[in-house]
C-alpha cells in the first residue's frame, strides 16, 4: 500500500497546519506549485493533502518523516528485479521480511503460489510507484481548479 493510514494523514495535515509556511487558501507548503528557500529548507509547493497521504513522502522541513526510505525502496527494487516464477526458499523468507516491513505485517513465509504472487504485486507497487509525479499531478489538479474559480470569480463581478 502507498498510502498512509486516515489518522497518519491527519496527523501529519496538522503538523502542516501549525506550521508557518502553510498556505492554508490552497493548502500547500508554501506557494502551490513553487519551491522556496527557508531557513531549515526548501519549502516544495505540493498540495499538502494529497503529499501527507502517501508513505515515500516526508516533509521538506523534515517535521514529519517519510515512512518508506529511498534505500528500502532500492532494497525492494534490487530483490524484485531478477525474481524468476518460482522462488526459492532464501528468496521467499527475504520476500516475507521485505512485506512485512513495508507493510507493517505479521506474515510468515507460504508455500501458496497466489499468495507469494500477491506478495511480489503489492511491493512492486510500492517499489516502482512515483509518489513525486502523483503529488505534482495533484498539485497541479488543484492549481487549476483554483485558477478556473478565480476566472469565474471575476466574471461574477463583472
Amino acid at each position: 500500500m502507498l498510502f498512509v493510514s486516515q489518522q497518519k494523514k491527519a496527523e501529519r495535515l496538522e503538523v502542516c497546519k501549525s506550521c508557518e509556511h502553510y498556505n492554508r487558501s490552497t493548502r500547500s507548503c508554501g506557494t502551490l506549485l513553487k519551491r522556496k528557500k527557508v531557513k531549515g529548507g526548501t519549502l516544495c509547493g505540493c498540495f499538502m493533502p494529497a503529499k501527507a497521504s502517501l508513505k515515500a513522502e516526508a516533509c521538506p522541513l523534515k517535521k514529519w518523516p517519510a515512512l518508506i526510505t529511498p534505500e528500502d525502496l532500492q532494497e525492494l527494487r534490487d530483490f524484485l528485479g531478477p525474481l524468476e516464477k518460482f522462488i526459492s526458499r532464501e528468496q521467499n523468507l527475504k520476500l516475507t521480511e521485505l512485506y512485512n516491513r513495508t507493510y507493517h505485517a505479521n506474515e510468515s513465509p507460504s508455500n501458496c503460489e497466489s499468495c507469494v504472487r500477491n506478495m511480489i504485486e503489492n511491493l512492486k507497487k510500492v517499489a516502482y510507484a512515483d509518489s513525486a509525479a502523483y503529488v505534482w499531478k495533484e498539485t497541479e489538479r488543484v492549481h487549476e481548479s483554483l485558477a478556473t474559480e478565480k476566472k469565474d470569480t471575476e466574471r461574477l463581478q463583472e
